[in-house]
This record gives structure tokens, C-alpha cells and sequence, in this order.
């Protein structure tokens, strides 16, 4: 009787310790993905970061252009190549200025 207790006894510890390697296992795997996770979700953050950055950026460009009725003309002149009826526009038949398609005057 002695005898099998034991036995009964080893048994249980084997499927004890199988599942004890198991479980510590499945802890060391989620531990790695949590990790990871986390790696992921810092680089997710610097992204955001920048990301704020540069709508801060644009935001505050777009409020100083919006307060600047002389700053608009000017973007409107470099960028769109718009120009006032009373202005006249020169081209230039040096191929290293850059050529600016016609555009609407500004009023």
C-alpha cells in the first residue's frame, strides 16, 4: 500500500512539474510579446511626438499667415506666382531661373 502511495505521490509530482514548465513557459513567451508591445508602443509615441510637433508647426504658420495680409501676398507671389493688376510680370530666358506658369492677380 506504502508502494503505491508513492507512486501515486511520484506521479503527481511529474504532472506537477509538467505543469509547473508549461506555465513558466507560457510566462516567459508573454513576457517576450509585452516586451515587444511595449518597444512598439515607445516608437509609437516618439512617432506621435513628431507628428504634434509638426502640426503644432503648421498651426502656428497658418495663424501667422492668417494675421498677415502681407505675408499671404507674398506666399501667394513666391509659391503661386499670383501678381497685382498694377504689377508687371518679367521672364527671364536664363534656364536657371525657374519658369512660374502664369497665374490670376491677386486683389
Amino acid at each position: 500500500m506504502k508502494l503505491i502511495h508513492q507512486m501515486l505521490l511520484l506521479g503527481l509530482l511529474v504532472v506537477l512539474l509538467a505543469v509547473t514548465a508549461v506555465l513558466g513557459w507560457r510566462v516567459v513567451e508573454n513576457h517576450k510579446q509585452v516586451r515587444q508591445l511595449d518597444l512598439r508602443l515607445t516608437e509609437a509615441r516618439k512617432e506621435l511626438e513628431k507628428v504634434q510637433a509638426e502640426l503644432q508647426r503648421r498651426e502656428n504658420f497658418l495663424k501667422l499667415v492668417e494675421s498677415d495680409p502681407e505675408m499671404l501676398a507674398r506666399l501667394a507671389r513666391d509659391q503661386l506666382g499670383y501678381v497685382r493688376p498694377e504689377e508687371k510680370v518679367v521672364h527671364h530666358d536664363d534656364p536657371a531661373v525657374k519658369k512660374q506658369p502664369a497665374a490670376p492677380a491677386l486683389r
